[in-house]
């Protein structure tokens, strides 16, 4: 049978169980005897949920537990005598399924079905757990997605609201090569799920054609290092959160823009004149020297250390000064000095959330250009920035700036900049990933932005879908309609400018 899906379970987990674990709570009642003291609902469910999958009757050793405070209850099952195979099933009080997942302790996948036999098959499955009372959304209440089952190799359904999915309500069911259901989970509940007649109607947001002409303003060119081999490249993306108001085409403001590149707002053509070479630390007097000068810390009485280590294969010298929890630090190339990183160490304890902002965007600006001129190539001309809402330290202003050429950033050479916007003091800086120096493709070949958005279509089409934003780690109350688009598992979201394909991953 196929192994669980670690990802999947510990999602459904996290999302089900209260904020302390059910084995922490000192209300936490654990029975290790079968059959357990479960109410008559939850037991017949069980009993229910056996009769469609088979394989419970082989685990007969039953262990529930379940916390005073929280509406789930975790049964796990085993054979009598074995460890493997285990299945852990997380329902609600209420008797509903949110999730199982069947561990065989396999160490190989069997051969397993293809997408169009787990799709028919999950059917079944989800049909009959409606009818039976375990899940109570039927399968007309859901919509597969084809692009999500295909990169979770299982089959994946979203709630449907007006025809519409909804992004955060979705059922997963994953299939063991024999057919056997071994995985379930469902976001999908009926209970918490929005008011149909207070949502956007989909007769208000704008045409696909209005959206792809929102989205083409967003198509912008970069210079980026694609393929296996890194090879320096001209592409063109789009730049926003991902998720674009379908009655107004502005993008939503989310948290989940944080793991997407390029989500801020541009500032193109900002004039550099670096000083001279790029700044270098060959020593502790020189790393000193950067704090105090460049950053403005005060490194009297702080401890100091020095190490030697290495990450994403490439050698790094640390030089990192220690007072009261507070850490400052300057990462160098141990052969040249060159600078890598330095700053304030933004750990929890080290970079709170300001009070209040005090210096304006335009200072904040200001102050990461000013930064980073010491440390560009002596030939940079102009710089490209980018805000970045959604990276640590939180509440301060913090930058990407891009080196420029022909006016176009080149992702891979980005500095990260954080400034402290009460002070208007820089916090720290990470600079580029790459230093070496490549001949980059004229922009006078690149197609049109137009040209480019249809090749993105082609592979990532607009799909109309309710959306919950998160702000401030709180998931906002109602759905916004958002057009977004398709996610691709073959490709990226990247199309090549002087070829005029979409890039593979």
């Amino acid at each position: 049978m196929k192994k669980l899906n670690q990802a999947m379970l510990t999602i459904a987990a996290a999302s089900l169980l209260s904020a302390s674990p059910l084995w922490a709570a000192g209300t936490t009642a654990v029975y290790a005897s079968s059959p357990a003291p479960l109410n008559d609902v939850i037991q017949k469910n069980l009993e229910q949920l056996s009769t469609l999958l088979p394989y419970m009757k082989e685990l007969p050793v039953q262990t529930v537990e379940m916390a005073a405070d929280s509406s789930t209850v975790v049964i796990t099952r085993k054979a009598e005598k074995a460890k493997l195979p285990e299945m852990t099933i997380f329902m609600q009080k209420t008797g509903e399924i949110k999730s199982f997942s069947l561990d065989s302790g396999a160490n190989e996948m069997d051969q397993e079905l293809s997408l169009g036999e787990q799709k028919k098959k999950a059917e079944a499955f989800l049909t009959a757990a409606h009818q039976k009372g375990l899940v109570d959304c039927s399968l007309a209440e859901l919509q597969y997605n084809e692009a999500s089952s295909k990169s979770l190799n299982g089959a994946v359904f979203a709630r449907s609201i007006n025809r519409i999915p909804v992004e955060q309500k979705k059922v997963f069911v994953s299939l063991d090569g024999a057919g056997n259901v071994v995985e379930f989970s469902n976001e999908a509940s009926l209970n918490g799920s929005p008011d149909p007649s207070k949502l956007p109607s989909p007769s208000e947001a704008m045409s696909p054609e209005q959206a792809k002409q929102a989205m083409t303003n967003m198509m912008k060119p970069f210079y980026r290092l694609t393929g296996p081999d890194k090879t320096p490249s001209l592409v063109y993306q789009v730049v926003g959160s991902g998720y674009m108001d379908a009655k107004t085409g502005s993008w939503v403001d989310t948290e989940h823009a944080k793991f997407k590149s390029f989500t801020g707002e541009f500032f193109y053509d900002i004039p550099v004149a670096p000083p001279g070479q790029p700044l270098a630390a060959r020593s502790k007097e020189e790393a000193a020297s950067i704090l105090q000068n460049v950053f403005g810390f005060e490194l009297a009485g702080a401890s100091f250390s020095e190490q030697n280590g290495s990450a994403a294969g490439k050698s790094y010298k640390e030089y990192r000064w220690t007072k009261n929890n507070e850490n400052r630090f300057v990462t160098v190339d141990p052969t040249s000095g060159l600078v890598f990183s330095a700053g304030l160490d933004t750990g929890e304890d080290s970079v709170q959330p300001p009070a209040s902002c005090k210096i304006s965007l335009e200072d904040a600006k200001k102050a990461a250009v000013q930064l980073i001129q010491p440390f560009l190539d002596p030939d940079s001309k102009a710089v490209v920035l980018e805000t970045r809402m959604y990276v640590e330290p939180q509440g301060h202003f913090n930058f990407a700036v891009y080196p420029a050429t022909n006016g176009i950033p080149f992702a891979e050479k980005s500095f990260q900049v954080s400034i402290n916007s009460e002070t208007g003091k820089p916090i720290r800086l990470i600079g580029p990933s790459v230093h070496d120096k490549f001949a980059l493709p004229d922009p006078k070949n690149a197609i049109s932005a137009e040209q480019a958005m249809q090749e993105y279509l082609k592979y990532h089409p607009l799909e109309l879908t309710y959306f919950y934003p998160i702000n401030h780690s709180k998931q906002a109350d109602q759905p916004v309609l958002v057009y977004k688009a398709r996610i691709n598992p073959d490709v990226l979201e990247v199309v090549d400018a002087v070829t005029g394909k979409i890039v593979p991953r």
